[in-house]
């Protein structure tokens, strides 16, 4: 009664028969009642649809499952907003303890509030404390038989799920909360599921960095380093399909853009799987996954090797001069130029444009075949220049 009131004794009695299809399960009246009350479907409509679904019931059994099964088409699960489809599939995967509003609307998209608000009223989600909410277990197994929850559909909860993990200022307790979820989900969803790349990284920080469970930690990173090598190996196979039908547009370009985010991806997984080894003290691990990324766009690769060989006290090594001069070469790279500029001392920028010396000062400039320090160019240089340019002038 405290979500719908019988109008008549009629009502009442076609209520008792309302509880007697459903076997008097507490959660589905309440769902029932809940939905007659904002008149979605009318009460001689509803026990029709009952006394048809169960008399259509292979097993003639009226179990639970069955209930929201047959619930769900009654009341259209399947034209709820995306938004509140998109809440369902998350709670999924949330403890049956309860997720607060406020974590839901942060982890998910523009619209979550409103979905979180309508699901409430029409009893799809219920709400277990002040601010915490949670599907029962049938309800849930509803969603996922009717929804399909996937990586894909529930991507922009476990992204944002993703950027908390790797936040080492969050406290504990959040972190352990997560982890919950993301577990169900790797057990729901699937671990292998290239989808699952980001959240296994993320996952593989918290176990390093909070938890110290080093193994565990690097396992999961092996996982997630072989998902992005599945998904090259995907995106390989469509360029090359494009250089056969010599396809070279947007599409094309946006391959191309994935395989490089890729490949930055397994670099970083590369560096993380040594930086555990080397906070383990296995040294000669950490070393060799460093030595792998020494082409990769991750610049201070070279100051990782450097401390492996300084904690073995091998401190010729740690910084030798190829290594210097890589690392340079490396850190030019990071910030590429875009703009060169040449001041010429006085002397030189009040010559002509055509003058001999000044003309090959700068094509030794532009060929880059010397440094030319200008400012510090012997004069006998520059004579010897001149004389050349006459002789070649003589000659021509």
């Amino acid at each position: 009664e405290h979500y719908y009131i019988p109008r008549d004794s009629r009502e009442v009695e076609r209520i008792e028969e309302v509880i007697s299809l459903v076997g008097g399960h507490t959660l589905v009246l309440e769902w029932i009642a809940k939905q007659l009350n904002e008149q979605k479907i009318n009460l001689d409509d509803m026990i029709q649809v009952l006394i048809h679904k169960i008399s259509v019931h292979k097993e003639g059994q009226k179990d639970y499952k069955f209930l929201y099964q047959m619930l769900s088409d009654v009341f259209q699960m399947r034209q709820l907003s995306e938004d509140e489809k998109c809440v369902l599939r998350f709670l999924c995967f949330v403890p049956y303890t309860g997720i607060s509003k406020e974590d839901v609307v942060r982890y998910g998209k523009k619209g979550t509030h409103t979905a979180i608000l309508k699901l409430l009223r029409s009893c799809w989600i219920k709400q277990i404390e002040l601010d915490v909410i949670s599907l029962h277990p049938i309800v849930a197994e509803t969603v996922v038989s009717q929804l399909d929850p996937n990586w894909n559909n529930t991507s922009i909860f476990f992204n944002n799920i993703a950027k908390d993990l790797v936040d080492d200022d969050l406290p504990v307790s959040r972190i352990d909360k997560l982890l919950l979820i993301a577990e169900n989900a790797f057990e729901k969803l699937g671990i292998e599921e290239k989808g699952a790349s980001g959240l296994l990284t993320a996952v593989s920080h918290a176990f390093f960095v909070r938890y110290r469970k080093y193994d565990l930690a690097i396992d999961l990173l092996k996982k997630a380093y072989k998902l992005h090598e599945k998904q090259m190996d995907e995106l390989r196979v469509r360029l090359e399909y494009n250089n056969e039908q010599n396809t070279e547009d947007v599409a094309h370009n946006s391959l191309k853009n994935k395989l490089l985010e890729q490949e930055k991806k397994k670099c970083i997984i590369l560096r993380e799987i040594g930086e555990i080894y080397f906070a383990s003290g296995k040294y000669d691990k950490a070393l060799q996954y460093y030595m792998k990324l020494n082409d990769s766009p991750i610049v201070d690769v070279y100051c990782d090797i450097a401390k492996v060989y300084a904690k073995v006290n091998e401190y010729k090594k740690a910084m030798e001069e190829g290594d210097i001069r890589e690392l340079l070469g490396q850190l030019l790279k990071a910030f590429p130029m875009r703009k060169l500029q040449i001041h010429l001392p006085r002397w030189l920028d009040a010559l002509e444009e055509e003058h001999p010396v000044k003309k090959v000062i700068l094509e030794l400039v532009v060929k880059k075949e010397t440094p030319v320090i200008l400012d510090r160019l012997d004069l006998k240089v520059i004579l010897v220049m001149h004389s050349h340019m006459m002789i070649l002038r003589r000659n021509s």
